[in-house]
């Protein structure tokens, strides 16, 4: 993996927690491809039980992380980045 793109992921996850992201009104799919790909690139393949039906929002995060079964950790991080420039290429 390159220094460079360590730097921007870690730039666009920065990025994406700030205020300024926050008023960028990404959908609700963006974020859980988000929250998907930034679970692979730092803690690989997802593993555990899938949470219950009652808990909505848990089995959602699981289930977009699962999509991610297999997926190499750069190209997480690329995936990652492209949603962060997608709607906010000034980013870097």
């Amino acid at each position: 993996m390159s220094i460079e793109l360590q730097e921007t992921f870690d730039k666009a996850v920065k990025f994406a927690s700030s205020p300024e992201c926050g008023k960028l009104g990404l959908s609700t799919n963006q974020k859980g491809h988000l929250y998907a790909y930034f679970k692979q690139a730092n803690l690989g393949d997802c593993n555990g039980s899938r949470p219950g039906m009652f808990n909505l929002v848990a089995r959602e995060k699981y289930d977009a992380w699962k999509t991610c079964e297999g997926m190499e950790k750069e190209e997480a991080m690329k995936k990652y980045i492209a949603i962060i420039e997608g709607v906010a290429p000034e980013f870097k």
